[in-house]
């Protein structure tokens, strides 16, 4: 779908959600046009239609919660899911791992992977409880974790963009808690705006669009951390040793989610390494943690050059930070950046290439982001030592520096109240954001976006389906559905009623 496409399909789908917001299961149908919204990126990334939808529904579904009358002493993150990798889980592990004991309690709205274990052992040295909403019903998951929240100073949000079950926790104007919502994905949609009383972004750039294109009521810029790692305790030597990296070896580390390489029309990661890597001599190695070795396009690489490409696929946080340390040089994901990774490698003393592709770095790192066309260029030049790397000034991303920022923000007087989504969104001017993203994030397959409807409501199910039915982009997708098997089981079902 062409960005007009999607525009005209976002306004069709507006109006549907509020043709039908009394119906049962809304709820679950703004949850996934959210997600609609998250993975079709068509410049709009807040709605005001959905939130007051979910308030609605919280309004009539959910019970006021009883005031705590004992003093409120702790905060309380909620987080829709934690996993072994990823920037959001680590941003709560080291807030919570910088802090004082016996400071946070956190909230678990969606847990489906298993839970990591180096967060349980954080939490417990931490005195840090940790709850889960243990129901898939989201009315109840909400009323719970509304219920646990009045006995909390403050609540901070690390949620993923499309989880309604905050929205209808805190959506109540008499709930008297301030919210505090990290924003961990400004390239994407996210739910929350109406409830956030601050915003707490990355960078300048963010915090600016977060209040034109969000409608943020307030916003902070606190950077993300990263870990104390401290270079100098590295025994480098002993670690290229153990895997039997010779000192001629020159490493190139790469690691990221494996949708993050992905092609584009103007950037395609695996060009660039071919390039360098035919240029440079057979000393030249470059590892990726991650992918796995099975994707056609990093099988590919690793045929072209059997003893130079190695693929790890996913692997723990100890053994990424080990490589790291390892490398000679990291090269970040392209067309898709990871500020995490980047910001470790730095941390780390390792030259660092990251593309300036629109997407928005922390503040410290935006004037280091290089055009695509000079990324092979300069790690040519940095392979054969022709040139050096600046020094990078990551202090503001130290943990501790991270946690003080962060408790002196939230630690100040607030009340809850709810916002009004008012955004600057245009059928006719893409903002740089939103053309880089489009660019540069793949779209995902079609009917994937549907299975949602077999877990609708009956009557809603219908409504729904007869909707994307009238929109031609959806109608190949549809019919890709009802061949599916568990689109077939729920039609017998129909026909045994």
């Amino acid at each position: 779908m062409s960005y007009t496409e999607k525009r005209a399909f976002a306004k069709k789908l507006d109006s549907f959600l509020v043709q039908h917001r009394s119906k049962r299961g809304i709820e679950q149908l703004c949850r996934y046009a959210a997600s609609w919204y998250v993975w079709n990126i068509c410049g709009i990334y807040a709605s005001d239609t959905i939130e007051t939808i979910l308030a609605e529904q919280a309004a009539v579904n959910i019970s006021k919660a009883t005031q705590s009358t004992t003093p409120r002493t702790k905060k309380l993150i909620v987080m829709s899911e934690l996993y072994v990798h990823g920037g959001h889980t680590r941003l709560a592990e080291r807030l919570i791992k910088e802090s004082s004991a016996d400071q946070f309690t956190l909230f678990v709205t969606q847990q489906i992977a298993p839970f990591p274990e180096t967060f349980s052992a954080i939490a417990v040295e931490k005195k840090c409880d940790i709850l889960f909403s243990q129901t898939d019903n989201p009315f109840q998951a909400a009323e719970k974790l509304r219920t646990v929240a009045t006995n909390f100073q403050s609540i901070i949000l690390i949620i993923h963009p499309d989880d309604i079950i905050p929205n209808l926790a805190f959506s109540d104007p008499s709930f008297p808690i301030p919210v505090y919502l990290y924003n961990h994905g400004d390239h994407q949609f996210w739910l929350g705006s109406s409830i956030a009383d601050l915003v707490i972004c990355q960078s300048t750039p963010s915090a600016q669009f977060s209040r034109t294109h969000r409608g943020a009521q307030e916003s902070a810029i606190i950077p993300i951390p990263v870990s104390n790692a401290k270079p100098s305790s590295i025994n480098r030597d002993s670690l290229r040793s153990q895997r039997g990296i010779s000192p001629e070896t020159f490493v190139i580390f790469t690691a990221a989610s494996p949708w993050k390489y992905t092609p584009s029309e103007s950037m395609n990661f695996f060009e660039t390494m071919t390039e360098i890597l035919s240029t440079t001599g057979n000393h030249v190695r470059l590892v990726a943690a991650g992918p796995k070795t099975t994707d056609p396009q990093w099988e590919k690489l690793v045929a072209a050059f059997p003893e130079r490409v190695s693929v790890l696929g996913v692997i723990s946080h100890d053994l990424y930070s080990q490589w790291i340390a390892c490398s000679d040089l990291c090269v970040d994901s392209i067309p898709v950046s990871g500020w995490t990774f980047i910001l470790e490698a730095v941390s780390y003393s390792v030259p660092t290439l990251f593309v300036r592709s629109g997407e928005w770095f922390p503040d410290s790192l935006m004037p280091f982001a290089l055009p695509y066309d000079q990324i092979v260029p300069r790690a040519i030049e940095l392979i054969r030592g022709t040139t050096t790397f600046p020094v990078i000034d990551i202090s503001q991303h130290s943990p501790n520096w991270f946690a003080e920022t962060f408790h002196s923000v939230t630690d100040e007087p607030r009340l809850h109240r709810i916002g009004k989504i008012t955004v600057h969104s245009s059928d006719d001017e893409i903002d740089e954001l939103t053309a880089c993203m489009m660019a540069n994030i793949p779209s995902p397959e079609t009917p994937h976006l549907f299975i949602f409807l077999l877990d609708l409501p009956f009557t809603l199910r219908v409504s729904t389906i007869k909707f994307f039915l009238e929109n031609r982009e959806y109608r190949s997708a549809l019919v890709l559905l009802l061949l599916t098997k568990r689109s077939y089981s729920w039609i017998k079902s129909i026909l045994k009623r």
